[in-house]
């Protein structure tokens, strides 16, 4: 197997040399968040001269409930077939759910190091809240658990280091990491040259899967519960996309073409994320962040830390409707301090966000490894 091109200045700093970056995800297009950075990072490499391939699942993918998802003997196979052929220096794993650790076990047969992005909490046992309701039967939720157990301990077994994009999911992730290295780094986002000013007619804007767990029946209910002076654009589309539909100013959008995010965000007073399950490093915070505008966020997983103690939005608790409304009228009547909000939103990714420094964190880890 080739080894990675590294030469060490004296000074310690890492020369950086091409390498061969082999990703693994469930997904090669389409998906959510962790696809539109995999695919954003794959192509940053390759245009730095890397050499990067993307390992994923055969569609249509197999239920969460496969056997296979828990050991696939086929994807190990091909995974051996793949670094065979493409003889990297580093795999980078990301969501491999359908794929199973087996191909993380491939990679460490080939002696091949391995770096793992955990993009969300689906390694803990309780990802949603206590107020969610539950549709699972015990017996599926033990069963789920012991999967859970069984697949971190994969992944803290055959994985050189482990990325946590939140200092939430980093100490949550302490708690069944042994092996593993685990370092903290945050996605990159890039930023758009300047930030428009709102305009008067600005609405906030949900920017999101229309499920449970991303909280849209409850904005739904504090729509119903604000005052006159609350417009809402929601952009998306899931199992409740009739809840948006009906209710009282709100403007159903539909899925989302993310290449019309600048304009939409043009016309945006705030972002409203109010999630119902533990978020790790939410994409669409970052791009509200980036394009200078306020968010309104649930006190779970990475979000406090993303709104740096509420000087780049407000926070409120999980499943409280009228705690929301509350927000969103204040924001709508004082757009002076939506507008600073949003300024420190942009501030803060441009601190911890810059696409050339996160990249090099990266880098760095693959020469680690």
């Amino acid at each position: 197997m080739p080894s990675p091109e590294l030469a060490l200045r004296t000074d310690g700093k890492v020369v950086e040399k091409t390498l061969r970056i082999l990703h693994v995800n469930d997904l090669v297009e389409g998906g959510a968040g962790a696809e539109s950075h995999l695919l954003a990072l794959a192509a940053r490499q390759a245009q730095a001269g890397h050499v990067v391939e993307i390992f994923a699942a055969r569609l249509p993918l197999r239920s969460s409930r496969a056997l296979a998802t828990w050991w696939s003997f086929a994807d190990a196979s091909r995974m051996l077939a793949a670094i065979d052929a493409f003889e990297p220096d580093v795999v980078h794993a990301h969501n491999i759910a359908r794929l199973s650790p087996s191909v993380l076990r491939a990679a460490r047969k080939r002696r091949v190091p391995v770096v793992a992005t955990l993009h969300d909490y689906r390694h803990e046992t309780a990802q949603t809240l206590a107020g969610q309701e539950q549709g699972t039967s015990l017996l599926r939720k033990l069963v789920n658990q012991r999967k859970i157990r069984f697949v971190r301990k994969q992944i803290d077994r055959y994985c050189s280091l482990l990325l946590a994009p939140s200092a939430s999911l980093l100490a949550h992730s302490k708690s069944w990491v042994r092996r593993a290295e685990l370092r903290q780094i945050p996605y990159p986002i890039e930023l758009p040259a300047t930030v428009q000013p709102l305009r008067e007619e600005a609405r906030f804007l949900f920017l999101g899967r229309l499920v449970k767990e991303k909280g849209i029946a409850t904005l739904c209910r504090a729509m119903e519960l604000a005052s006159a002076k609350v417009r809402l654009r929601v952009c998306g589309d899931g199992p409740l996309a009739s809840l948006p539909a009906i209710a009282p100013r709100t403007e159903y959008v539909g899925p989302l073409d993310r290449r019309m995010v600048p304009e939409l965000f043009s016309d945006t007073l705030a972002l409203v994320m109010p999630s119902e399950w533990l978020e790790n490093y939410p994409l669409s915070v970052l791009e509200a962040q980036a394009h200078g505008r306020a968010v309104i966020a649930t006190r779970v997983g990475g979000l406090p830390e993303m709104l740096a103690g509420e000087q780049a939005g407000l926070l409120v608790d999980p499943f409280d409707a009228q705690a929301l409304a509350r927000c969103m009228e204040r924001l709508a009547g004082d757009r002076a301090l939506a507008a600073r909000m949003g300024l420190a939103g942009r501030a803060r990714v441009e601190r911890e966000n810059a696409v050339d420094v996160v990249d090099a964190k990266i880098y760095a880890c693959y020469v680690d490894a």
